[in-house]
């Protein structure tokens, strides 16, 4: 019996490592250079959003903001598959202006604007933020872009997050992904994107971050891709558990 367990578990970590499958980044360390930042709309010209996992977490902080600015922040070696979902914890609850959560991607080096540059160059991703405005109002914000088309978003008003939550996206098939939110081990979908043209979406994975009025967004941790939705609760109730051990 042990013998069969053995090579049950190793099997099954083959087969979960050739998915890409389980935890991309943890933030223990400072390093973040697996990822590509790229400015994909600039009213202001000047770059001032830019990440930092100093303190174990990953939190986008902005300069002084001369306009609206947003970026991604992506990687390539982990691929959102068909079943899978890309899942991150809240850490804390600031009051910070505008978003910052998740992002799938058809490339982790998309159309980028300059320092300084003005102008809008957003295509082939999907997000999913949490969200915060300066009266301290709470959402959760999904948005799009298929091709060049803006597929527009949703937005969750009054969600009370606090800390402990996950933000999910969840690849229902080629062209169906699910975006959304667990609370309390219930998951709720915020938007679902159908008849997605490009298909590579979701080849790159990583954040999105838009940032006003030079601020420091909420804090998330433990970037990480799940199998089967059907265990989304389970999962993102279980990295907390983990986060907590590893943390505290």
């Amino acid at each position: 019996m042990k013998k069969l367990s053995v090579l049950f578990l190793v099997g099954l970590m083959a087969t979960l490592a050739q998915a890409n499958i389980g935890l991309i980044d943890d933030f223990s360390d400072t390093d973040l250079s697996e990822y590509t930042l790229s400015k994909v709309l600039d009213a202001g010209s000047v770059s001032n959003i830019y990440m930092e996992s100093s303190d174990g977490f990953i939190r986008a902080k902005g300069d002084a903001s001369d306009g609206a600015e947003q970026v991604l922040f992506l990687r390539d070696d982990y691929h959102l598959g068909v079943g899978e979902t890309l899942l991150v914890d809240i850490m804390d609850n600031p009051v910070f202006n505008r978003d910052f959560g998740i992002v799938v991607a058809a490339t982790k080096t998309p159309p980028s604007l300059g320092d300084p540059e003005t102008g809008d160059v957003r295509q082939n991703y999907l997000e999913v933020a949490r969200s915060r405005t300066s009266s301290s109002a709470s959402y959760i914000r999904t948005y799009g872009f298929d091709g060049t088309t803006n597929l527009g978003g949703a937005t969750a008003s009054g969600v009370s997050l606090g800390i402990g939550p996950s933000l999910f996206i969840e690849r229902v098939s080629l062209t169906s992904f699910n975006l959304g939110y667990i609370k309390e081990g219930v998951a709720t979908t915020v938007q679902t994107y159908t008849d997605i043209n490009n298909t590579d979406i979701g080849y790159a994975v990583g954040f999105f971050a838009d940032l006003r009025a030079g601020t420091t967004s909420v804090a998330l941790d433990n970037l990480r891709i799940v199998p089967e939705p059907a265990t989304l609760a389970i999962l993102g109730l279980g990295g907390l558990v983990a986060l907590y051990r590893r943390k505290r």
